[in-house]
């Protein structure tokens, strides 16, 4: 069973502060859970492996990233862990840097910026 009870999440930036979620609660006792169309709830472990490492991932606000790299360069490692080549990679992360409006941090340390950007 997953459940999550009164979630908060708010962003806040210089001049500005986003309410994301206000007190969300969510319970699921069973169910299907789909990933690009793809039954995830019947694979095998070694499938779910393989998925976990191409299709999903997430940044660490504190403690994870990289101080000594670059955010550009954090981003990299997982895509360097998949053997993708250099073009493609420069794609992928200027592709995420441009989605998440973070293209003008991309040379910047993770201590030189703000845990909301």
């Amino acid at each position: 069973m997953i459940r999550l009870e009164c979630i908060d999440k708010v962003y806040r930036g210089e001049s500005f502060e986003e309410k994301a979620l206000n007190h969300v609660s969510l319970q699921i006792k069973d169910g299907e859970y789909f990933l690009d169309d793809i039954e995830i709830h019947n694979l095998p472990i070694t499938q779910l492996h393989n998925i976990r490492k191409r299709k999903i991932s997430f940044v660490f606000q504190q403690f994870a990233l990289m101080n000594h790299c670059s955010v550009y360069e954090n981003i990299e490692v997982p895509l360097l862990a998949q053997n993708v080549k250099k073009a493609i990679r420069k794609q992928i992360i200027m592709e995420k840097l441009e989605m998440l409006n973070i293209k003008e941090l991309k040379n910047k340390l993770p201590i030189h910026i703000s845990g909301g950007q």
